[in-house]
């Protein structure tokens, strides 16, 4: 739970339809960490528009450790 003591949800994917749809969902009901790779070629385009609806924006690699120490961090 977040601080606010609402859930979180954390969502891979967040740059594709229903990931996207997932986290303009959550930004309303709860608290949302919006999981975008670095990499994306429309980064700049997706973090905007996740801040826009309320979520918080994580920029990590595709990878095992990095995955997994977002998750700790971010508790969802």
């Amino acid at each position: 739970m977040g601080s606010d003591g609402k859930s979180t949800a954390l969502v891979f994917g967040a740059t594709g339809y229903t990931g996207s749809a997932v986290v303009q969902h959550w930004a309303k009901v709860g608290n949302v960490v919006a999981h975008v790779r670095p990499d994306s070629r429309k980064l700049a385009e997706h973090v905007a528009h996740f801040v826009h609806l309320g979520a918080r924006v994580e920029r990590v690699p595709w990878e095992a450790a990095a995955l997994g120490e977002l998750v700790q961090r971010t508790t969802p």
